[in-house]
């Protein structure tokens, strides 16, 4: 009974984990997304200024762009890592747990 349990509690987590980390892929993704269609519009606005100002403007846009594509990754790969610790803590715990019930179904008197 008590490996059941067990079995249950670790399968809720797991499936809580794997939820979590597809999460991080459509967030990451969204993020992707959002940001080349703002370096898309901060283009064509840079498209309606002529000469040093539009190099300027260029430069500052594909700047912040790149800016936001590292935030991006940066918040997706602790998202990542996060989910992974937590994944081995849940195993950790499992184990932990599946051990313990073990331990007791030997200590525990036979009728």
């Amino acid at each position: 009974m008590n490996n059941r349990i067990t079995s249950m509690v670790v399968g809720a987590f797991a499936l809580a984990l794997g939820l979590a980390a597809g999460a991080a892929d459509a967030d990451y993704t969204a993020a992707k997304k959002k940001n080349e269609a703002d370096y898309k519009a901060a283009k064509a606005d840079c498209g309606k200024k002529a000469g040093d100002d539009k190099k300027a403007c260029l430069k500052d846009a594909k700047a912040k762009h790149e800016q936001a594509e590292k935030d991006a990754k940066a918040a997706h790969e602790k998202k990542e890592a996060d989910a992974k610790a937590a994944k081995a803590k849940a195993a950790a715990d499992a184990k932990a747990a599946h051990e313990k019930a073990e331990a007791d179904k030997k200590a525990a008197p036979k009728k």
